[in-house]
C-alpha cells in the first residue's frame, strides 16, 4: 500500500470509528458522560493525527499537500477565521483555562475541540471523498442507540446501563448518547442521513431497512421528550426538497418515511398513556411529547392523514411518470423563494417577541433574554470577539446570580441556542465566520445537486442539526459528529469539482 492510500484508509477508518464508537462508548454509568465522550473523541482524533503525521516520515520527500487548504475557498477561509477569532477571544479572556478545554460544569466544547474540528476538516477534506459507507454505519449504529433509548424510556434496563448509576443519572440520561437534548441532536443528524439513503436505495430490502430505521428514529424522538428533534426533522425534509433534483417517486418515499414516523409516534403515545394509566413508572413527559401522550387520538389523525397523502402521491406517480421532476425551473424557484420568505418572516417574528417570556421553551426564554441584553451591554471588543468559549457559566453566575436564583431556579452553563452562544462567546466575527462556513458549504452542495444527487447525503444532516441547534447546545457527544459530516461534505465537494475540472480539460475543444 502506498502512502497516499494509507492516509485515505486511515482517514476512512477514523470517520467510521467516530460514527460507531463515539455514540456507543460510555464507562462510568453516565455520571461523567460528557467528559468520557470528549476523551473518546480526543483519543480517536489524536490517533488520526499521529498516523497522518507519521506517514510523512516515510513519504520519501513527497510532502505534496495541495488541496488541504485554499485561500480561494470561501469555506476554508471561513473555518480558519472562526478558529482565529476563538483563539483571540481565548487569549484575552478572563477565563483562559476554561476556554481551552471547557469548564468542568460546561459541555467540553472549548477551543481545543474547535481546533480539532478544523484539523479533522483539513484531513478528511483531503483524503475521504465517499460518505455512503460511513452513512450506512451511522444508520446501523443509530438504530442500536434508539433500541437502547426505547428500553430505557420504558424503564427496561436490559443492558444493565443503570446498574450502580446515581439517581440523577437514571433521571436525566437516555440512550448511550447522554441526556435528552443531546440525544435529540443526534437523532436530527441520523434522520437526515437515513432519509437520503432511503431516497437513494434501489433494492427493496434496503428500502425496508431504512423505513424500519426511520420508525425507530421517531420512536426515539418521542422518548427523548425534546421538541428540538421535530425541528431537525423539518430541516432535513425542507432542505432535501429545496436543493432540487427530486422526482415524483422521491416525494412518495419522503411521504412514506413521514407516514412510518407518525405511525411510530402513534404507537408510542398509546403505549405511554396506557402504561401510565396502569400505574407503571415510566419516564415523565413534557412539551410536545406530553401533548402526544395526553392526546393519542391526535397521533391517530396525523397517521391517517399521512397515509392518505402517501397513497395520493403513489397514485399520481402511477398515473404520471414516477421519474418526472418533482420541482424544476419556475416551480423550484417559487418553492425556494417561499421557504426563504417564511424563514425571514419567522426570524422577524422572533425578533419582535423580544423580550421573551421567561418560561418559554423550558426557560429558554429566560436565558435568551439574559444573553441578548448582556450582548447589547458589552464593550466593543467583547461585541466583536466575545467572552471566549465555555465562559458562560462563570460570567453569568457572577453577573446574574440573583436572576438565576429567583427566576430560573438554576444556573445555566449555555444559552441553549448555538448561534446565540457563538455570538456571546466569539462575538460578531465568530458568528459571522460560523454562518459563512455553513452557508458557503450549503450553496456548493445545492449547486452540485443539479447533476449529482449524492450531495443531499451531507446537506440534509447538516441542515437538520443546524435547525435544531437554534434551540439546543453544542456538546461532546454529538457536535463532533456534526463537524465530521461537514468535513465529509467538503471532501465530496472537492472531489466533484476536481472531477469536473478534469472533464473540462479532457474535452475535445480544450485538447484542440
Amino acid at each position: 500500500m502506498d502512502i497516499l492510500n494509507f492516509r485515505k484508509r486511515i482517514a476512512a477508518i477514523y470517520v467510521s470509528s467516530c460514527f460507531v464508537i463515539l455514540p456507543l462508548f460510555f464507562y462510568d454509568k453516565y455520571f461523567n458522560i460528557s467528559r468520557e465522550k470528549w476523551l473518546c473523541f480526543m483519543v480517536l482524533s489524536i490517533t488520526l493525527f499521529l498516523c497522518i503525521l507519521g506517514s510523512f516520515i516515510f513519504d520519501k520527500g513527497d510532502w505534496n499537500i495541495n488541496g488541504c487548504f485554499s485561500l480561494k475557498n470561501i469555506t476554508d477561509c471561513a473555518f480558519l477565521f472562526f478558529i482565529v477569532v476563538n483563539l483571540i477571544s481565548t487569549v484575552f479572556s478572563d477565563y483562559t483555562s476554561y476556554c481551552i478545554f471547557g469548564h468542568i460544569i460546561a459541555r467540553y466544547n472549548g477551543l481545543t475541540n474547535l481546533i480539532f474540528y478544523f484539523l479533522i476538516y483539513i484531513i478528511i477534506r483531503q483524503y475521504v471523498t465517499d460518505g455512503k459507507g460511513p452513512a450506512n454505519l451511522f444508520v446501523a449504529v443509530g438504530s442500536i442507540v434508539n433500541i437502547f433509548a426505547l428500553c430505557q424510556y420504558f424503564t427496561l434496563d436490559l443492558f444493565y446501563m443503570y446498574k450502580e448509576a446515581s439517581d440523577r443519572s437514571v433521571e436525566i440520561m437516555l440512550s448511550p448518547i447522554g441526556n435528552r437534548i443531546t440525544y435529540s441532536g443526534y437523532l436530527s443528524i441520523l434522520f437526515g442521513l437515513t432519509l437520503v439513503r432511503f431516497l437513494q436505495s434501489k433494492k427493496t430490502g434496503a428500502g425496508l431497512y431504512y423505513i424500519v430505521a426511520t420508525a425507530l428514529i421517531f420512536a426515539g424522538g418521542y422518548a427523548s421528550n425534546s421538541d428540538c428533534f421535530y425541528l431537525g426533522i423539518a430541516g432535513a425534509v425542507i432542505i432535501t426538497v429545496f436543493a432540487g433534483g427530486l422526482v415524483i417517486n422521491d416525494l412518495y418515499r419522503i411521504c412514506l418515511s413521514l407516514m412510518m414516523g407518525s405511525g411510530a409516534l402513534m404507537v408510542m403515545s398509546y403505549a405511554g398513556s396506557t402504561l401510565k394509566s396502569r400505574g407503571l413508572a415510566i419516564r415523565s413527559s413534557e412539551g410536545f411529547t406530553l401533548y402526544l401522550e395526553s392526546n393519542p387520538l391526535f397521533c391517530v389523525k396525523i397517521f391517517v392523514i399521512s397515509v392518505i397523502v402517501t397513497v395520493l402521491v403513489y397514485i399520481i406517480g402511477r398515473l404520471r411518470d414516477k421519474n418526472a421532476p418533482l420541482l424544476s425551473g419556475l416551480s423550484l424557484k417559487i418553492f425556494r423563494i417561499t421557504v426563504t420568505a417564511a424563514a425571514v418572516a419567522l426570524i422577524i417574528k422572533l425578533a419582535l417577541m423580544f423580550p421573551f417570556d421567561n418560561q418559554m421553551g423550558n426557560k429558554r426564554g429566560f436565558i435568551w433574554n439574559i444573553a441578548i441584553k448582556d450582548f447589547i451591554g458589552m464593550n466593543l471588543y467583547n461585541k466583536l470577539f466575545g467572552y471566549g468559549p465555555e465562559t458562560i457559566y462563570e460570567i453569568y453566575k457572577t453577573k446574574y446570580h440573583n436572576d438565576f436564583v429567583t427566576v430560573a431556579g438554576k444556573f445555566f452553563d449555555n444559552v441553549h441556542c448555538e448561534p446565540l452562544q457563538y455570538l456571546v462567546t466569539s462575538g460578531i466575527f465568530g458568528l459571522a465566520a460560523y454562518l459563512m462556513l455553513l452557508i458557503s458549504l450549503g450553496i456548493k452542495l445545492i449547486k452540485l445537486e443539479n447533476y449529482d444527487k449524492e450531495s443531499s447525503l451531507y446537506l440534509a444532516p447538516i441542515c437538520a442539526y443546524f435547525l435544531q441547534s437554534t434551540v439546543n447546545i453544542a456538546q461532546s457527544a454529538t457536535t463532533p459528529l456534526y463537524f465530521v459530516i461537514i468535513a465529509l461534505a467538503a471532501g465530496y465537494i472537492r472531489s466533484r469539482e476536481a472531477k469536473k475540472e478534469n472533464t473540462l480539460k479532457c474535452s475535445p475543444k480544450n485538447i484542440l
